[in-house]
Parts: structure tokens; sequence; C-alpha cells
């Protein structure tokens, strides 16, 4: 939901796969962000800023620690480039702070088609997030989208530089295409 002046508030929920490596309970099957901000431009110029707060719930999670965390985050942009800066006081599994560096850049082509590029890193404070001692990483991906009647379609490539040994399940490492359909209200 968005409110004027560029106040926004939202959730998203996916099914989530964390591996079978664990004896001592259940990472959960489900993850629910809530999110909420404001977005919007910086006086009458192609820059934007978007600033907000999210929050990760990991519903049947019952291992301890769990795996809830929040971040906050600051995301300025420039016509079709962003970059984004995001902080977490005490990362996914209590595994203490974490930041994020991104940059984004989008466009869209064909009137209903889009492509984007993503490339971010994740940088550990303490190593106990990932395998064979590794405490940051990166990610990127390459998205194609496509809009019909207000339902929106795409096809990504997503992966990271982590090697099997800084994994801890290499099949969640490992560079996967994705497909999306949704539909914003």
């Amino acid at each position: 939901a968005a409110f004027e002046p560029g106040f926004y508030l939202g959730t998203w929920a996916s099914s989530v796969d964390f591996g079978d490596g664990n004896d001592t309970g259940s990472y959960g099957t489900m993850e629910i962000d809530y999110y909420t901000g404001w977005a919007g431009p910086i006086g009458d110029t192609d820059f934007a800023v978007d600033v907000g707060y999210a929050y990760y719930q990991y519903p049947g999670d019952t291992v301890d620690p769990v795996g809830d965390y929040q971040e906050f985050y600051i995301k300025p942009s420039w016509k079709d480039l962003s970059i984004g800066v995001t902080y977490s006081d005490d990362y996914y599994a209590e595994t203490g702070e974490a930041w994020y560096y991104s940059a984004d850049y989008s466009l869209s082509f064909l009137e209903d088609f889009s492509f984007g590029i993503h490339a971010g890193y994740n940088d550990f404070d303490e190593q106990k997030f990932l395998g064979d001692n590794a405490d940051s990483y990166t990610d990127y991906s390459a998205t194609l989208g496509y809009s019909f009647k207000g339902v929106d379609f795409s096809v990504a490539w997503v992966g990271t530089d982590l090697d099997e040994s800084e994994c801890w399940d290499s099949n969640i490492c490992d560079d996967t295409a994705v497909f999306s359909i949704s539909k914003s209200l």
C-alpha cells in the first residue's frame, strides 16, 4: 500500500528450503517479509531516495538461534540506476551485524518489456553464517520481464561467487534460473 507523499508498507512471502543438514529442528518452510518506508524524488531532479525498514520472519522455525531478523536500508537513485546500503544489527540466525551494498540498473523497451541487472556485496561482522571461514560474498542477477494486462512475468538468472566449501548446502548457492508471476494491487 502506498500513501501520499511517498510512504509505503507491504508484505511479501515465499516458500524456502534451507537444505537437509540440520538435526536439531526446522528452519521453517516459509519466509514472510514486512516492510515500510518512504520513497520519492529529491526536489525537481532525476534523483530519488528510498529509506525504509524490513522485518524477515520464518514461521515454523524451531532452530535456536531463530532466523528472524530486521534491516534498515537507504537506496538513492538517478534515473534507472540505483545503489543501496542495508544494515542489520543481528542478521539471520543471530549471526551479528551485517552490511549489504548493491547496485541495480533497469530499462524498459518495446513498451511491455524490461531488463535489469543487479550486483550486491554481503559483508558479515562475524564469520558464523558461511562455511570455510568466509565472511563475505557477492551476488548477481540478470532479469527479463514482460507485463501483460497488469500481470508481470519475469525470468532471472541468479547466482553468487560462493564455492561449495563456503556454502552450508551447495544446492542453495548454485546459480539458478527463477521464473515469477506477480500482480500489484
